[in-house]
């Protein structure tokens, strides 16, 4: 596999329609694998030659388009006040008309590093003919590959929750350079006093309101574990303007 990465270029790959089932079977290797996300539209990367004509049926990549979320606050930096409608029902639709998201982007780890997924999401991107093309990634910050696919980044301030619990853990004397091990914080708030020990519950409590069923999760280190992956967490937005399909109100 070393000499294939070596000796290939991006022009021995093709990009066709995806089914359902190639979108499965590259899930499983998503780092999310547990779940698979509802989309509207789905791509595959396949290489015809690597091992015969058959092989143009294994996909080596994925990506698929979901439709837009209702609230992004990065959206307004992107696209002026065009989705700040106070009508949920009107801005909805025009989302819908306009934008379309980026929901996974999936290459198989033995073909990682040859600027495949830019090259996935540069070249479907087009295919959708909507406007814009959204997508917020934690990952994708750290890969750049969708900046280095023409994708446009925007950072996003975190949450006023988020900001609320950094504090109360500094306030703690839990500083940042601990939020990686779980263990350890655990057990520094175990041994905090009462009057640190609450506000920081309120804030841990405020900061698990948007998710879920994970709001129920009981005191304890899978808590601060799950927490601490959520609060290390800096998502990026980016945005992709269709060059020949333009915005219009």
């Amino acid at each position: 596999m070393d000499y294939f990465k070596k000796n290939q270029s991006l022009d021995d790959f093709s990009i066709t329609a995806a089914s359902p089932d190639d979108v499965r079977k590259m899930s499983s290797l998503h780092y999310r694998s547990s779940s698979c996300r509802p989309y509207v539209s789905a791509w595959k990367l396949c290489h015809e030659t690597l091992m015969g004509p058959s092989f143009c049926a294994y996909p080596i990549g994925t990506i698929t388009y979901a439709m837009p979320l209702l609230n992004c606050a990065a959206r307004g930096q992107a696209a002026g006040d065009l989705f700040s409608i106070p009508d949920k029902r009107l801005r909805l639709k025009r989302l819908n008309q306009y934008v379309r998201r980026i929901s996974r982007v999936i290459i198989d780890p033995r073909f990682r590093g040859l600027g495949l997924a830019a090259r996935l999401v540069r070249e479907t991107m087009p295919l959708l003919n909507v406007p814009m093309i959204e997508a917020v990634s934690v990952m994708g910050s750290m890969a750049c590959f969708f900046e280095r696919a023409g994708m446009r980044k925007i950072d996003i301030p975190p949450r006023p929750q988020a900001r609320l619990l950094a504090e109360q853990l500094v306030q703690a004397g839990i500083s940042e350079d601990l939020w990686t091990d779980a263990a350890e914080v655990d057990a520094r708030i175990r041994a905090l006093p009462s009057s640190k020990k609450e506000p920081l519950a309120k804030a841990v409590e405020r900061f698990l309101g948007p998710y879920g069923r994970r709001r129920q999760m009981p005191e304890g280190l899978a808590r601060i574990r799950f927490v601490l992956s959520r609060l290390n967490a800096r998502p990026a937005y980016f945005v992709w303007f269709h060059p020949e399909v333009p915005l219009t109100r």
